[in-house]
C-alpha cells in the first residue's frame, strides 16, 4: 500500500477502459485489436504493469457486461472469440481444474496425518472426498477406441 497518495491500492484502471469500450463498441466474433493500437489509444507501453492492469480490467468489463471474451494472439494483440472458441476454452479450463484437484487429492492421500491438527484433518478429508468423486466420474467415462479396419482377403 503507498502511503500519502491519493490512491493508496494504485491508479485507477477506469479512464483507459472507458477509453477501450468506447474505442472497441461493436466487436464481433474474429475481430482482432492489437497491442499498437491499444498502446495509441491509451497512452501506455505494453511492456508495463500498467498495462496489464488496463488490460485485465478492460477483459473483466468486457466479459462481464458485454458477454465478449478476448483471447490473446501471441506478438499481435487480442482476437474476439467465436462459440466454438469460448468451448474449446471454457473446456481447456475445466480440465486444468480437474487435473489440480485430481494432483491436489493425491497429494493429500500421501500427506502423513499424524501431525496435522483436526481441523486440517477435516480439510484433507474434504479434499480426497473431493478428489475421489472426480476421478470416480473421470473412472466411469466411456473410453473413445480407434480403431483400423485391415482387408485379410487380399494379399
Amino acid at each position: 500500500m503507498k502511503i500519502g497518495t491519493k490512491f493508496p491500492m494504485g491508479l485507477p484502471t477506469k479512464p483507459e477502459v472507458d477509453k477501450l469500450i468506447n474505442q472497441f463498441r461493436n466487436l464481433k466474433p474474429g475481430d482482432k485489436i492489437y497491442y499498437e493500437q491499444i498502446e495509441r489509444l491509451i497512452g501506455v507501453k505494453k511492456d508495463t504493469y500498467r498495462f496489464r492492469s488496463i488490460i485485465v480490467a478492460w477483459r473483466k468489463q468486457l466479459r462481464n457486461e458485454y458477454n465478449i471474451e478476448l483471447a490473446a494472439v501471441m506478438n499481435e494483440g487480442y482476437q474476439v472469440m467465436n462459440g466454438s472458441e469460448r468451448i474449446e476454452f471454457a473446456a481447456k479450463t475445466t480440465k486444468y481444474g480437474v487435473k489440480r484437484v485430481r494432483r491436489a487429492g493425491d497429494v493429500v492421500l500421501r500427506t502423513n496425518r499424524i501431525d496435522l491438527k483436526p481441523e486440517e484433518r477435516i480439510i484433507a478429508d474434504h479434499l480426497v472426498k473431493v478428489a475421489a468423486a472426480i476421478n470416480g466420474h473421470y473412472a466411469l467415462q466411456r473410453k473413445e477406441l480407434t480403431y483400423e479396419l485391415k482387408d485379410v482377403s487380399k494379399k
